[in-house]
């Protein structure tokens, strides 16, 4: 399978390559051994079904992961680009910029990352900083 991109936003616009080559070098530095991940670009309405579902939470968020317990499949990115298009305005970037900011975080939950202790939070701002090429 590889890393497949799947666009079902009449805002799909943003090309799948790119996203494609920043999750391999992501996979590459975390020398992650699971090769075939998803990334699905989608509306509010689809990510919020599965919040609700999976999250108990009935509201839209911008990026849910979900991992597999399979030999090479490493799991799911799902990115809502209603929410990256309003946050792209919010902080002054463009909806590619703000999709693959959504990518690189929901990928390093899937490597086991997480952000509920500030220590935790800031180690991973720091990696989607890295990956991202991110200057502050």
């Amino acid at each position: 399978m590889g890393i497949e991109v799947y666009l079902n936003h009449p805002l799909s616009r943003i090309a799948p390559l790119p996203l494609k080559k920043l999750a391999q070098k992501v996979l590459r530095a975390e020398k992650c051994t699971r090769k075939d991940l998803l990334i699905a670009l989608t509306n509010d309405e689809s990510v919020k079904i599965l919040n609700k579902r999976w999250r108990n939470k009935n509201k839209p968020t911008d990026v849910l992961s979900f991992t597999y317990d399979e030999p090479d499949f490493l799991g799911e990115v799902i990115i809502s680009l209603d929410r990256a298009k309003i946050q792209a305005g919010e902080y002054n970037v463009t909806l590619e910029d703000e999709t693959k900011r959504l990518m690189v975080h929901g990928l390093l939950h899937l490597l086991g990352y997480r952000h509920h202790k500030r220590e935790d939070r800031l180690a991973m701002e720091k990696k989607e900083e890295k990956y991202l090429n991110i200057r502050k």
